[in-house]
């Protein structure tokens, strides 16, 4: 699981990383709804490329059951969120981030990942400078939520919620 985790990860830096590098040298606009599909199809491709290389099956894509009818792996949610020792509402955030925690302990995946204490994460996810950033990932462990400068713990509750569903 933490393979998995690590993988998807690592997918959606590399994913992040180009779409923002696209689009700063791109005289084409993109939009938050074209940047999610973007960073979404990216992490299908290279799942898909890693379950190849690994000889597993590729569990993004439904399967028929013992009735006939179409089903899909359900993921745990992943709340990936970055922060920065210089964010603005630093403790506050890590206050926040503690309790949402408890409420959906054993519910959600939590992966905070502080950016100054992590020196690889600052290469990997272009987020310097747009903390703190939420990644969620829902059951089906697409991206449900994609937030710059959010520390709103009512945002970050109805993220957590959606990506329940």
């Amino acid at each position: 699981m933490r393979k998995l985790l690590i993988g998807i990860i690592a997918v959606l830096i590399v994913a992040v990383g180009g779409v923002i590098i696209y689009s700063l040298v791109s005289d084409k606009e993109v939009t938050e709804s074209e940047y999610v599909q973007e960073v979404q199809g990216t992490a299908q491709n290279n799942q898909a490329a890693e379950n190849e290389e690994e000889g597993t099956e590729n569990t993004d894509q439904p399967s028929d059951d013992a009735n006939g009818s179409e089903s899909s792996k359900v993921y745990t949610p992943t709340f990936m969120y970055f922060i920065s020792n210089s964010d603005e509402n630093f403790d506050e955030t890590n206050e926040i981030i503690n309790e949402l925690k408890k409420e959906y302990d054993g519910k959600v995946n939590f992966d905070i990942v502080n950016i100054d204490e992590n020196p690889e994460a600052k290469d990997n996810f272009p987020v310097e400078g747009q903390t703190p950033a939420l990644i969620m990932l829902n059951t089906s462990n697409d991206i449900s939520a994609f937030n710059f400068k959010c520390d709103d713990k009512e945002t970050l509750k109805n993220a957590i919620e959606a990506a329940m569903k």
